[in-house]
């Protein structure tokens, strides 16, 4: 399909929110598309994490990321998984990618 991106994207939510609430269309909220429908509208499979706490440890977090980002590469066979984070996600996202944390 032309258009489209062959690398997945994960979307990661800030402190205090969950996926719906970063991501999601909410017309009644914003007069704007949300983001998650703005990339698989432009050909782009798009997922979103929700932390089981949403002021959790960043390390754990970090972990919830990383088996997040295997699940999406399992499912679709790429190779790689673009990351897009905002606020507390955004050190969450950056404690998985310095390897911080436990083995």
């Amino acid at each position: 399909e032309a258009g489209t991106n062959p690398v997945p994207v994960l979307l990661v939510h800030g402190a205090g929110v969950t996926a719906y609430h970063s991501w999601a269309d909410k017309p009644i909220e914003q007069p704007y598309e949300g983001l998650a429908a703005r990339l698989v509208r432009s050909g782009r499979k798009t997922f979103a994490l929700t932390f089981a706490h949403p002021h959790g440890d960043n390390v754990l977090q970090a972990e919830a990321v990383a088996a997040c980002l295997a699940r999406i590469r399992r499912v679709t066979g790429a190779p790689k998984v673009d990351l897009v984070a905002w606020s507390k996600g955004g050190v969450s996202t950056r404690c998985y990618l310095s390897d911080a944390g436990p083995e």
